[in-house]
């Protein structure tokens, strides 16, 4: 019957296609794609869920996100577009925040803490603020890479959503670390949206994926990637902080 949870709805709001992606940007993260098989994962990082559509929606979550920036932008005096602008102005460094500071859920590490590692003498606001960023986005493309791990298709669009999708550094720092163009959508309420357009199927007796056609859903802006970002040396430099 209708219905659906917070993910699922956004997942209709944006007019998800099979092998689309998601990264919500909120106090915690999540990190889902849509698929057309169901998901099993021995691990437990990975949690099968349905979509609202017929599908699936294989997901995954982090407990640390955008109260991670607003707790750095507090330790430097500003606020969260404050640290943005920081963290676009940034040059690149060494420094890696891991973002752990409530403990962690994927992994599942309850009793760990954040930690702060390459420092130097010259170290800048500008590259603690963005290395606050990357450490956030660092963690679920680590939840995405254990999606495909599990078979599932992320070839297509990666829609960025959540509060911290209004972050011009968030915007840029996903793309550059996702070295693809990615979505944000015009609509902050993409759940609602969602679950008004499986109401109106279900009142007009309309296939859903027509009134998410007629409605256009998932009209987006696109941020493309900038040249010369080292991925692999930031998602290394994590990955080792991470051990």
């Amino acid at each position: 019957g209708p219905g659906s949870g917070d993910n699922m709805g956004a997942a209709l709001g944006l007019g998800l296609n099979v092998g689309d992606l998601v990264m919500s940007l909120g106090t915690s993260g999540v990190a889902y794609a849509r698929s057309a098989t169901p998901t099993r994962d021995a691990t437990g990082a990975v949690a099968g869920f349905a979509d609202a559509a017929g599908g699936f929606l294989p997901l995954v979550c982090t407990l640390n996100a955008t109260k991670v920036t607003d707790t750095v932008a507090r330790w430097l005096g500003t606020d969260a577009p404050g640290l943005a602008d920081l963290a676009l102005a940034a040059e690149p460094s060494d420094v890696t925040v891991v973002p752990w500071f409530d403990g962690e859920r994927t992994p599942n590490r309850p009793d760990a803490a954040g930690s702060l590692s390459g420092l130097r003498t010259d170290t800048t606001r500008e590259q603690l603020a963005l290395a606050a960023h990357d450490g956030v986005l660092c963690g679920l493309f680590n939840g995405v890479d254990a999606l495909a791990e599990c078979g599932v298709d992320i070839s297509g669009t990666l829609h960025l959503i959540g509060g911290g999708s209004r972050s011009a550094a968030y915007r840029q720092r996903c793309a550059d670390l996702w070295a693809r163009p990615i979505a944000v959508p015009h609509s902050d309420e993409t759940v609602a949206t969602g679950a008004a357009a499986q109401a109106a199927s279900i009142l007009d007796g309309h296939d859903l994926a027509a009134v998410q056609q007629r409605w256009g859903l998932g009209a987006s802006d696109m941020v493309a990637p900038q040249g010369g970002v080292d991925v692999a040396a930031i998602r290394g430099s994590y990955a080792a902080a991470t051990e």
